[in-house]
Formats: C-alpha cells, sequence, structure tokens
C-alpha cells in the first residue's frame, strides 16, 4: 500500500452533513474536541454567521441565533455570530455548548482602535424581568453566560439579555471598562458568579441568596451583599488596592460574614490595616 493512502485523511473528505451526524451521537465538550482531528472539522466550527443592524437589533437577532441552535445536530447551524451595528461596533456571540453562551461586545475583526466613548462611567442592573418579552431559553437551555466588555453604549442591552434569562446559573463578567456600579438581583438559581478586571467598578450590589462560588479579581469596591452565603468556594483579589478612597476596614465586615465559611477560600493581599495602639 503506497505511503500517500495510508496517511490520507479520509475523515475531510466526508460531507459537512455526515459529520454533523457524527458529532450528534457526542456529549458536547466532547464534541468540540473534534477540531484536533482535521482540518475540516475546525472550519464547520469557525463558521460564522454575519449580520449588520443597529443596536436596537442586538437582542432579536440573538434571540434568533440561539433558536436556531440544534443541539442534536450541533453543526447544522454555525455556533459564531458576529453583529455589526452603528457603523465601528460589532457583537461575536459564541455558542461553546447547548448551555453557555460568550457575548463579546467589543469586537473587532479589523483591529479598529476603541472609540474612546465606550470609556464614559455607567451602571449595570441584573433583575429578573417576568414581563420578558424575548424569550433565549425556548430552544436553548441557557445556563451560563459569558460577558466581556460591555460599554455605556450596550449596558441596556447587555441588562435586557441577562434580564431574560430566568435559568441562569453562572454569570461572567470581564473587562468592562467604564462599569462603575453593578447591582446582581437573582434571588433564585444563580449559584456562580465571577467578576474579573472592571477596574472601575466602585459599587457591587449582590441579592443572590443561593450563590455557592463567588470569583472577584480587581480593585476592592464597596461590596454590599443583602445574604450570608453558604459558599462552597470563593477567590478575592485585591491586589490593585481600593476602588475609592473612604473604604474602612469595617465596610468589609458584610463580606467576611459571607465568605467566612467558604469551604475554599483564597485571598489575594490583605486590603486593610488594623491599628492596635491604644
Amino acid at each position: 500500500m503506497e505511503k500517500d493512502n495510508i496517511t490520507n485523511d479520509f475523515v475531510s473528505n466526508l460531507p459537512k452533513e455526515i459529520l454533523g451526524h457524527i458529532v450528534s451521537f457526542l456529549p458536547n465538550e466532547s464534541s468540540m474536541e473534534t477540531i484536533l482531528i482535521s482540518t475540516k472539522w475546525r472550519d464547520l466550527w469557525n463558521e460564522t454567521i454575519v449580520r449588520y443592524g443597529t443596536k436596537q437589533d442586538i437582542t432579536n437577532v440573538l434571540a434568533k441565533f440561539l433558536t436556531s441552535f440544534d443541539d442534536f445536530d450541533p453543526l447544522k447551524h454555525p455556533r459564531k455570530l458576529q453583529f455589526h451595528y452603528d457603523q465601528d461596533y460589532a457583537l461575536l456571540a459564541t455558542i461553546a455548548n447547548s448551555t453557555k453562551l460568550l457575548l463579546d461586545f467589543n469586537f473587532s475583526p479589523l483591529k479598529k482602535e476603541c472609540n474612546e466613548n465606550t470609556q464614559k462611567h455607567y451602571e449595570l442592573q441584573f433583575k429578573l424581568n417576568e414581563e420578558k418579552k424575548i424569550s433565549y431559553n425556548k430552544c436553548f437551555s441557557l445556563k451560563t453566560l459569558y460577558l466581556k466588555s460591555i460599554s455605556y453604549l450596550t449596558s441596556e442591552v447587555a441588562s435586557s439579555i441577562v434580564s431574560s434569562l430566568d435559568h441562569l446559573e453562572s454569570l461572567v463578567i470581564v473587562s468592562c471598562n467604564g462599569l462603575k456600579s453593578l447591582s446582581i438581583d437573582f434571588n433564585f438559581e444563580l449559584h456562580k458568579l465571577t467578576i474579573l478586571d472592571c477596574l472601575e467598578l466602585k459599587w457591587l450590589h449582590l441579592k443572590t441568596s443561593k450563590l455557592k462560588s463567588f470569583q472577584y479579581r480587581g480593585s476592592l469596591p464597596w461590596i454590599l451583599p443583602e445574604f450570608h452565603f453558604n459558599l462552597s468556594d470563593a477567590i478575592l483579589d485585591f491586589r490593585l488596592g481600593l476602588s475609592c478612597g473612604g473604604i474602612k476596614s469595617k465596610d468589609f465586615d458584610a463580606t467576611l460574614l459571607t465568605i467566612k465559611n467558604s469551604q475554599a477560600l483564597t485571598l489575594c493581599r490583605w486590603t486593610f490595616e488594623i491599628n492596635e495602639m491604644p
């Protein structure tokens, strides 16, 4: 047998429909590993839908994108969406599996510099909207949401999306420049909250009674927890120091009560010094 026949990649020659049928028998996490088999698989996973519109169209376009996903045939519909709006801005949505969605609100396919307006301060309030107009869970059981680079331009859109997810269990918020105040009022199924590198955050209001995991990295803001969680793990990285002046050690007492019973606790830099002089 010739060497060329031995090394021939038969998988790459299969039609897309057959590849999709094969993947449908695999768990979602395992199916993503097929990109290591051949370039054909990798190209299929990287297929992207490109759409254009306005900022007001984001929620409708995203809802249509999610409801088109088929968990039993994950290659039938692309997992990535590029939505270009307001000329210089784009949202990148990626379906990791049938329960995980990643949203990058400052995606720049052409590597353009960010508009300086995206640095304006803004507030975010995530609260379940029982009268939500758009359902993201109809054909997509979304439990984990990853939000990156929200700006004041997209803060209302992000709030609308999160407030429509009544089965959300894990929320990750990363690199949101200009975010000054964050309020999370999810008194139901939210079990894991991660906030990373939102360096201008000054107030964090938590009303999440069932939280089990809390991870934070950035400057220490005013943290206002309304419940004492029975956390299984907590990671608090305050190596950048205080986010604003006026925060005293006593202002951290509520957070200490919240994390003191954690089964696993990691603290990076203790921010407060105690003066033991009489």
